[in-house]
């Protein structure tokens, strides 16, 4: 044999035990087969050669991409290192924590985490797709509606196998060759971070795994992929006989059966017992084949995330929140943290620091473990128990849409936060105010507008179809059905729109300032200045960015990131000679890349302030380091149902201004507040039919202080039940909506209470039903149904409730109906 032993072992780099060595004669002399039987004029030993050939660059392959893997960790972790040392030496664990998911201190880089690197590079590749989708006629409709799947995904298969498209419809070749270019880009992207992410012919799109629907039985799950996978391939590329691959699959599904393929890629996973290096490979995006488009939509429909759009939706994701993480911690970058704290914490014992901070530092830094790197890297989100997890999910999604139909009132307080938050970037909040509401009754914005907000970090949530129920829970919504259901009400509820407007709005504001400013030296930025040090943009990356050409976009000039890919590399090069490193192109390329995260990054996260969205931060907080689909997991996450709001706006709001603004900017935060929530309640009241509570009382600002605070309808609900002394209900309140609908006064327990007693639970009934019921609650067809409904079934019931309710309403607040309804229905 002219490949021998020696041969293998100077390859690898290693020695190799008889039986490893007997396995891969095995596969050289497979593969030689292989080569024959394409080439049947090719002699045996020139096989053997190829394969050597093969072989040896394999290994030499591996042997790079190891080496190149073990720098970029080691380069991270110094620069992780060098920063805590640098700027957060007084307090380590919290620059561990501005790392991860960011602080609100005023230092340098503070906001520059992985969390928001994460957030910019999903709505960035987000973003980016629906613009360019949105250039094909009827594009986002057809893509949005999952009208043309079957066709786009014909087309997805074609153009990754260099067929021809010229058979199918031009709109889902205009749609795939949009999908392919940003799973193109995100792919070049993870792999310039740490990833080996190769082109896959015939490749579609990330598939997702439904592990709900694929657990319920494998041997559903292995027949489809019996009659989908592209057996033959798989088993040469995973270098196995084809005989092996019953066992494979088995595999497989074991290893998605436990969320393996959820992780991102270079994470050490357990797995179940027989997985091994199948689980490995799961990691790996593409190590699943199909025989054709066909077969991938039907595999899709089976297990998968039922339409095309939601499957490239989850892949980008994952590809964000993997490259953001490699980004800052590199390939393996739950090692590199870990080194990243013992490194820091050798630093200290050298330095002779206290042993009481040393254990400080090391609770920090598993309390940032826990909570933050698992939320970062999705291990939250990887169920315990599949069951467990749905229907609760599904619980929550049906109590959203029962109790949020007047959520785009309650959001009217955002106005208040966002001229808050225009102060810190130099815009007057009168102008960010009127911008808001001037963008709430603007149309669809252009493809060129939409691509604008991408390169700024924002995309549409109603274009992308993402879910703003996050803005409530720190659930990310649900799939399938009831997923489309959510959104549709998100959409009939107003929340959508008023959402994409305020941060449609918040982004150009943000961006057009920029672009005024960009005449200005970096000290003559006032506040906008010291903002942008918090995402490390120092005044060399200012000079990089304002000699840059401000794109025009529907008549308007715009600072964009993008333009720095035209920029030449001179003012990268003249950055690094100041700093005493020479420009070489590989430092040219990652500073112009760093610096378009970090301008990415100011864009969209001032945009999560201005309109208050929670972050990674607040995700991780909340969750508090437990898994969904388990019970404490499910149990945390009910209680932390509506909160979402309310945690975000103390952490970011109330945090920066304790931390930045001082306490005059905690006077300016609560006078602004308190006089937009005041607004939000006075538009509530007559979304129900009341006269406006009484600006003279005190209880009125009271209730809009909490409104305005970021309360919302979690403090409405918890205001109202201490006004009228049910402390047990306010009490329960605290433990989640579900927990009240059960055991509270007015929820099951307490109806079922009445009726023990031989009272008449006929009216409560119906509130509790009206108010568990989706959709009926809507704030511009409440009053309509309650008059035209509710009210008449409640007096029919319990006659006299209407009455007794008008008067305990008076007493309590002091507040009538514009219409009392006993005289209505009577």
């Amino acid at each position: 044999m002219s490949v021998c032993r020696t041969v293998l072992e100077e390859a690898l780099g290693r020695s190799v035990s008889d039986a490893e060595a007997d396995k891969l004669f095995r596969k050289i002399n497979r593969r030689a087969d292989q080569l024959r039987s394409a080439n049947p004029t090719m002699g045996y030993n020139d096989a053997l050669a190829v394969v050597n050939r093969e072989f040896a660059e394999a290994a030499e392959l591996r042997q790079v991409l190891a080496k190149r893997n073990a720098a970029l960790n080691a380069a991270r972790a110094l620069e992780s290192t060098d920063y805590i040392k640098s700027t957060w030496d007084d307090r380590p664990g919290d620059g561990l924590k501005a790392i991860l998911v960011g602080t609100q201190d005023k230092r340098q880089g503070a906001r520059s985490s992985i969390g928001a690197d994460q957030k910019v590079a999903e709505d960035f590749y987000l973003g980016g797709l629906i613009a360019d989708i949105s250039k094909v006629e009827g594009g986002l409709d057809i893509y949005t509606s999952g009208a043309m799947d079957d066709d786009i995904a014909r087309a997805l298969f074609n153009l990754s196998s260099d067929l021809a498209t010229d058979n199918l419809p031009d709109q889902a070749v205009g749609i795939a060759k949009a999908i392919s270019k940003w799973q193109e880009y995100a792919r070049l992207q993870a792999n310039d971070a740490g990833a080996w992410v190769g082109k896959a012919k015939g490749y579609i799109t990330s598939t997702f795994h439904d592990r709900v629907r694929l657990s319920k039985s494998s041997s559903d799950w292995l027949r489809v992929a019996d009659e989908t996978f592209d057996l033959p391939r798989m088993a040469e590329e995973m270098e196995v006989d084809i005989s092996e691959m019953p066992g494979i699959l088995q595999g497989i599904w074991d290893g998605l059966s436990t969320g393996v393929h959820l992780k991102p890629e270079g994470t050490q996973v357990a797995s179940r017992k027989g997985l091994q290096s199948v689980g490995k490979k799961l990691s790996h995006e593409r190590v699943i084949h199909f025989k054709d488009a066909d077969s991938w939509a039907v595999y899709n429909r089976e297990f998968g995330a039922g339409n095309l759009h939601e499957a490239v939706t989850n892949g980008l994701r994952r590809q964000a929140k993997s490259t953001a993480l490699m980004n800052t911690l590199g390939p393996n970058y739950e090692m590199t943290f870990d080194k990243v704290v013992s490194d820091t914490r050798e630093r200290m014992r050298r330095e002779g620091k206290d042993g009481k901070a040393i254990q400080k530092f090391d609770n920090d830094a598993k309390s940032m473990k826990r909570l933050y790197l698992s939320e970062l890297d999705g291990s939250l989100d990887i169920p315990g128990n599949d069951m467990l997890a749905t229907v609760s999910a599904s619980v929550r999604a049906v109590q959203s849409m029962a109790s949020l139909g007047g959520a785009t009132l309650s959001s009217v307080s955002d106005l208040g936060v966002m001229g808050l938050s225009a102060k810190y970037n130099g815009i007057n909040a009168l102008e960010a105010i009127g911008t808001g509401l001037g963008r709430l009754f603007s149309g669809t914005p252009s493809p060129e507008r939409i691509g604008l907000l991408a390169d700024l970090g924002v995309v549409m949530d109603s274009l992308a179809g993402k879910m703003v129920a996050n803005r409530f829970s720190p659930d990310d919504g649900v799939a399938g059905t009831l997923g489309r259901l959510q959104h549709k009400f998100y959409t009939l509820n107003l929340q959508n729109r008023w959402t994409d407007a305020m941060r449609e709005a918040s982004a150009e504001l943000l961006s057009a300032n920029i672009a005024r400013n960009m005449g200005s030296k970096f000290d003559d930025l006032g506040m906008a200045g010291d903002t942008m040090k918090l995402y490390g943009i120092d005044e060399g990356k200012w000079d990089i960015f304002r000699a840059t050409d401000a794109p025009e976009v529907d008549g308007s000039r715009f600072a964009a990131p993008a333009a720095l890919d035209d920029l030449p590399d001179e003012p990268f090069a003249a950055y690094l000679r100041a700093r005493d490193q020479e420009p070489t192109p590989a430092r040219l390329r990652n500073l112009r890349s760093e610096v378009k995260r970090q301008f990415r990054a100011y864009f969209s996260d001032q945009n999560g302030y201005m309109v208050l969205m929670p972050d990674a931060a607040t995700r991780g907080l909340m969750k508090q380091g437990t898994a969904k689909g388990t019970g404490l997991g499910e149990a945390v996450r009910f209680i932390a149902q509506f909160k979402s709001f309310p945690v975000a706006f103390s952490q970011r709001v109330i945090g920066r201004e304790f931390k930045q603004g001082g306490m005059w900017g905690v006077a300016q935060m609560i006078a602004m507040t308190t006089l937009f929530g005041y607004a939000s309640t006075v538009l509530k009241d007559l979304a129900k039919g009341k006269v406006p509570r009484d600006p003279t009382d005190w209880k009125t600002w009271v209730a809009s202080f909490q409104q305005g605070g970021g309360a919302g309808l979690y403090g409405d609900v918890l205001f109202s039940q201490v006004l009228d002394r049910r402390f047990g209900d306010a009490g329960l309140q605290l433990f989640g909506p579900t927990a009240s609908d059960i055991l509270g006064s007015q929820g099951i327990a307490g109806i079922a209470s009445r009726v023990a007693q031989g009272d008449d639970a006929g009216a409560a009934t119906v509130r509790f039903v009206q108010g568990n019921t989706p959709f009926l609650n809507l704030f511009y067809t409440r009053m309509m149904l309650d008059y035209g409904v509710f009210y008449h079934l409640q007096e029919w019931m319990n006659p006299g409730s209407l009455s007794r309710m008008e008067s305990e309403m008076e007493k309590r607040s002091g507040q009538q109906f514009i219409a009392p309804p006993s005289q209505i229905v009577n």
